[in-house]
This record gives structure tokens, sequence and C-alpha cells, in this order.
């Protein structure tokens, strides 16, 4: 992997925390979730490059990633979405995955099946969906480039979505062509986590004005 590109792209999602720690008074409880979400996942993806450094393993990170992603991502949306089912099939959802996590860890070992990313990359994709829709259908929002968390889902939806391709297609462009998925991982892909950054970032500075203009409405 192109080692700088990478690391780039790691510490850039240092970006939107600091501007929601910035922002800390104005931030929703479903961003708060999302915040902490976003800052395991850069301090796991740290640990596994100074690990990967020092020449030791760092495959097991990938277990602690998932779980810790999968955990913020579902009381994310539990806290967001209003219908009580899918509240329900959120909590179901976590028991699953999490267990199945736990089977596979028994089964493979630190190597981590593919399916489970694919799994979560396709839930994950579904509630965002269904949140934009709650979002899009809120006659409260009066304008959606002002609404915070509608940077958050887009910026998160464009990423999860090419994840979810990659994912899906990563044996296959392995077998087809390796040079090119290298390609994909080590460049396409830190340009899409910039995608994110930006889109997420620009979610948690308007939190600020968000706020106030409630508060002046």
């Amino acid at each position: 992997m192109s080692d700088w590109l990478y690391k780039i792209s790691s510490y850039s999602l240092f970006l939107p925390i600091l501007i929601a720690v910035y922002n800390h008074k104005y931030i929703s409880s479903s961003l708060w979730w999302y915040f902490g979400g976003l800052l395991l996942a850069n301090l796991n993806s740290i640990i596994s490059i100074k690990l990967s450094e020092h020449g030791i393993n760092n495959h097991f990170m990938i277990y602690v990633s998932a779980c810790c992603t999968m955990i913020f991502r579902t009381f994310f949306f539990y806290t967001l979405l209003k219908s009580k089912i899918y509240k329900q099939i959120l909590l179901f959802s976590l028991i699953i995955y999490l267990s199945g996590i736990c089977i596979d860890l028994y089964l493979h070992g630190i190597y981590m099946n593919q399916y489970l990313f694919l799994v979560f990359n396709i839930w994950t994709i579904i509630f965002f969906l269904v949140a934009l829709n709650q979002i899009l259908k809120d006659e409260s929002i009066e304008s959606l480039r002002e609404f915070p968390l509608f940077w958050v889902i887009i910026g998160t939806l464009i990423f999860q979505i090419f994840d979810l391709l990659l994912t899906a297609l990563n044996s296959w462009l392995y077998n087809l062509n390796r040079s090119f998925i290298f390609f994909l991982w080590d460049y396409i892909v830190p340009i899409f986590i910039f995608i994110r950054v930006i889109f997420v970032s620009i979610g948690y500075w308007k939190t600020k004005y968000y706020a106030e203009n409630l508060a002046n409405s």
C-alpha cells in the first residue's frame, strides 16, 4: 500500500473530530455516536499502522475496528431514526453481527472473513438510505444544505457504496489484475476517504449555525 497517501487519509479523519470538539455544545446525540465511531476508527487505524511499522501482525485490529464501528454505527442510527421497528431491527442486527464476528474469530483466527465486511456495508447503506429518507420527508427541515446530518449521511453513503463495490469485487479483481487492485487500494480508496472527510467536516461545522438558527426562529 502507498504508505504516505494511506497515512494522510487516516490522519485526515482528525479534521471532523477537531471540528466536532470545537462545536461540541451544538452536537446532537446521534452525531455524538458518529463522532465516537469516527474517533475509535481513527485510533484503530493509527495503532494498526504503528504495529505494521514495528513488524507486528495487526490483523486482529480488523476485528476490533469491526466491533467498534458496528456498535457506534448502530446507536447512531438508533438515536436518529424515529421508528420503533427500525430500532428493534438495529439492536437485533448488532447482536447477530457481533455473534458472527465471535464465530468467525473462532473458526478463522485473526483473518476476518470478507463476507462480514460485505454484510456490514450492505447493512450500513440500507440504514443510511432509511435515515436519508426520513430527513427528506421531515418538513421541519427548511434547508438540507444547512442541516448537519444531511452532509454526514451523504458523505458516508458515498464512501460506503464505493467500499461495498470494492469488497464485493475484490477477489475477482485480484485474480483479474493484481496491479489494478493494488492501485485501487493505494490511491482510489484514500480519495474516497478524503471525500467522506470533507462532507463529514462540513456537517460538523454547520452544527453551530444550525443550532443558532433554530434558537432564533
